[in-house]
Parts: structure tokens; C-alpha cells; sequence
């Protein structure tokens, strides 16, 4: 069990210049397999979402309560630096249109993880 905090910055390929920043934390719970580290993990933070146009009655710009389910499996390369092979989320967006619903998103991505401490 441990504690893990994330940054994503998501340039979606349109000319319109729609983008989002995420920024969570949360539990992560992993077991070891050799170097391989299956994970799962829970978190919430701050979304914040750039629109292309302005909306009525809207910004073009709006910061959301985002929270996040996923899992994934990491390989260890060093003792700090690890790839992240798979990581799968779905992300939820409860506040998200003021009144128009729930934005959700299905997502899955490869990176590295960097411990710090």
C-alpha cells in the first residue's frame, strides 16, 4: 500500500486547441511479480479544462473535482525509476457542464514513474 500523486497534461489533436490538466492523489495498492508491479489505485484532485469557443453562459475555461479509478502494471528499472507498462483509468468529471451531467473518460497510457522520496 502506498501513496501516489499524478500531473497529466492532455492535448487532445484538433486544431481548436482543446486541452486539460489533471492533478491527483490518492491511495495505490501493489504487490510485487519479480520486477513487474501490478497496481490498482484511487484518486481525486483538481481538473481543469480549456474549451476552444466560449460557451453561453460559460467560461472558456473551467477548474473540476476529477476522481480516478485505475490500475496498471509497472517494471522496475532502477530503485527510483520505474516504466509504467499499462496504465488503464476511468476518470469522472461529477461537476463538470455546470448542470449538463457528468463528463467520464476511459483512458489508457505508458510513461514513467519517478519516486521522490
Amino acid at each position: 500500500m502506498g501513496f501516489e500523486g499524478e500531473a497529466q497534461f492532455i492535448q487532445y489533436h484538433q486544431t481548436e486547441g482543446l486541452h486539460a490538466s489533471l492533478y491527483t492523489v490518492g491511495p495505490r495498492y501493489h504487490f510485487n511479480v519479480g520486477r513487474f508491479q501490478p497496481y490498482l489505485k484511487a484518486m481525486a484532485g483538481l481538473g481543469e479544462f480549456d474549451f476552444p469557443f466560449p460557451f453561453p453562459n460559460g467560461p472558456t475555461t473551467g477548474s473540476y473535482l476529477v476522481v480516478v479509478g485505475g490500475g496498471g502494471i509497472d517494471y522496475r528499472l532502477t530503485h527510483r525509476i520505474t516504466l509504467r507498462v499499462a496504465n488503464a483509468e476511468y476518470q469522472s468529471w461529477p461537476q463538470f457542464g455546470q448542470g449538463s451531467g457528468n463528463l467520464t473518460t476511459l483512458g489508457v497510457s505508458t510513461g514513467l514513474r519517478v519516486r521522490i522520496f
